[in-house]
């Protein structure tokens, strides 16, 4: 899988960029404010529906401008697929070839997308719906019908959780359908935990000289209790408090490295090689069980490591072969062969520079 073609318009600082990137590792250099990030910017929304930046849509529109537009030519096991969409402060479009879709997880499927961004250590120190969340995009991908079983899930939460709020004795109607749900979650959910494990082994192998990284998943309630004992124990405190407090929405995946919380004892550095390799990791697992490459953005890569582990990780993205975009302030912080090819970011505009 490649995004063979890109095009931006009115995105932040870019008012009209085409770009041809290649299969390989494509590196983007400009100075802080040139509009690089905004590059990757536009790739992940082209991906995701939405930006890593910012949460609303206003925020991404350039000034002036009524709306943003990404459009991609994508070529996956040689069959090519346009992809686009248009979004004002009110309205988004996504199209593919040609044919309007309504559903953000369209794209998704299309062109799967990780980014690593100097806030990335967030994946290890922040709540556990981040985490949740990473799990989650790489169960997507793997595993058929996974979605409709999470969507029916939270459909039954909710329900659930408004009768709680309104004091409603018919809450204990959704139970029977929760935990039938949970665990059908719960056994996907752990199964790819441990795959995803065996992934991040071998990474971690190079990333950190073997440092040993170890995955604990949290189901979301008590390990010795099934969910009905459990919810039947939190009767009352859901009622006092209005929402459900056991299930698949409270699940956790702890990180470990050397049997410490990576959170509270790895150095940044170290907490950024860790994130790379849970990304790595998942890209090679949704690889082998679906045949796709999902497309890595990096941004800064230089931040947080020394020459040595920059290296490390280049080497480890050229062997998971995958289409790679990274930005940096100056190509000279890398080897002479770092990438396929070079692109030159200057206030907003971007021309291509062999390497």
């Amino acid at each position: 899988m490649a995004l063979e073609s890109i095009s931006i318009r009115n995105l932040r600082n870019l008012v009209e960029i085409h770009l041809r990137p290649q299969q390989g590792i494509n590196l983007i250099v400009g100075t802080n404010g040139s509009g690089k990030t905004s590059l990757l910017e536009a790739i992940y929304i082209l991906g995701r529906g939405r930006s890593f930046r910012e949460s609303k849509s206003r925020a991404v529109i350039m000034k002036g401008k009524p709306w943003y537009e990404v459009t991609g030519q994508i070529r996956d096991s040689g069959i090519s697929t346009r992809i686009g969409i248009r979004r004002s402060a009110r309205e988004i479009t996504v199209r593919m070839n040609g044919t309007s879709v309504r559903k953000l997880s369209t794209l998704a499927k299309q062109l799967p997308i990780h980014i690593i961004t100097p806030r990335s250590h967030e994946l290890l120190e922040a709540g556990a719906g981040v985490r949740r969340r990473f799990i989650e995009w790489g169960v997507f991908h793997v595993e058929h019908g996974y979605q409709r079983l999470s969507s029916r899930y939270h459909r039954a939460l909710t329900q659930r959780n408004a009768a709680l709020k309104n004091q409603q004795d018919i809450h204990a109607l959704w139970d029977e359908e929760i935990i039938e749900l949970a665990g059908s979650i719960d056994r996907i959910r752990r199964g790819y935990v441990e795959e995803l494990s065996r992934y991040l082994e071998e990474e971690m192998q190079h990333l950190l000289d073997g440092q040993q990284v170890r995955l604990e998943w949290r189901r979301g309630w008590d390990a010795e209790q099934d969910l009905g004992e459990s919810l039947d124990r939190n009767r009352s405190a859901d009622l006092s408090r209005g929402f459900t407090h056991a299930g698949p929405h409270r699940a956790d995946l702890v990180v470990r490295l050397e049997g410490e919380l990576s959170r509270q004892w790895a150095s940044r550095g170290q907490q950024k090689l860790i994130v790379c390799g849970l990304f790595l990791a998942q890209t090679r697992l949704i690889r082998e069980r679906t045949g796709k490459r999902p497309v890595i953005l990096m941004d800064d890569l230089a931040a947080e490591l020394d020459r040595e582990h920059r290296e490390r990780m280049l080497d480890r993205l050229r062997v998971n072969d995958s289409q790679v975009f990274i930005t940096a302030t100056d190509a000279g912080i890398f080897s002479n062969r770092v990438s396929d090819v070079m692109f030159h970011v200057e206030h907003g505009a971007m021309v291509p520079d062999g390497v």
